[in-house]
């Protein structure tokens, strides 16, 4: 008399040699879990496929967001650039061509490279130290301790007393020249990412 047909009859079957440690292994996740040693290898099977379902859609999502990126990044130097337009639109065409280039060749934008090149044909007026000190103390004195703490005016006494102490030890000389500009200093200055 034959067998009665199982439905695992109907299941495709695969001969697969593992190491012996590894048998032991799956021998006993199978007792762990309640399962027959092939159930134990089919689940881990289809836990390894669907997690890498799972990490080909997370590729696919990645390279998404990696494209919409570079989509934002051109939008906003085309706004940018579209800001800067608006600004430099009285420039005669052949004056921001040679723009253009220059922003171009050093990496930068165009209002940048305007301001560059405004910066270096206007430079900031240069003033002796020691009258610039001199100036100073006469406007907020030389003694911070009148002042509140932690005010402008008081910071600005403090580096004056610094200041002059460093003409004392010759540190810096009274003759020394520095450049003065409104809202400019060479640590404040933008420099180009």
């Amino acid at each position: 008399m034959a067998r009665p047909k199982y439905p695992s009859d109907q299941l495709a079957q695969f001969m697969v040699r593992m190491p012996e440690e590894m048998r032991e292994a799956l021998k006993r996740a199978a007792g762990e879990n309640a399962r027959s040693m092939n159930a134990e290898i089919v689940a881990r099977l289809e836990d390894s496929l669907a997690g890498q379902d799972q990490l080909s859609k997370l590729q696919l999502q990645l390279h998404y967001a990696q494209l919409r990126e570079r989509e934002l990044h051109a939008e906003l130097a085309k706004a940018k650039s579209k800001a800067s337009d608006r600004t430099l639109g009285e420039i005669p065409r052949s004056l921001r061509k040679r723009i253009e280039i220059a922003a171009h060749e050093n990496e930068r934008t165009l209002m940048e490279e305007v301001n560059a090149a405004l910066l270096a044909a206007y430079p900031p007026p240069k003033f002796r130290l020691g009258d610039l000190v001199d100036m100073f103390e006469q406007m907020h004195g030389t003694d911070p301790e009148r002042l509140e703490p932690g005010s402008s005016r008081r910071r600005i006494v403090e580096k004056l007393l610094e200041t002059r102490q460093k003409f004392e030890t010759g540190e810096l000389s009274p003759d020394d020249e520095v450049s003065v500009a409104p809202g400019h200093s060479e640590e404040n200055e933008e420099k180009p990412e």
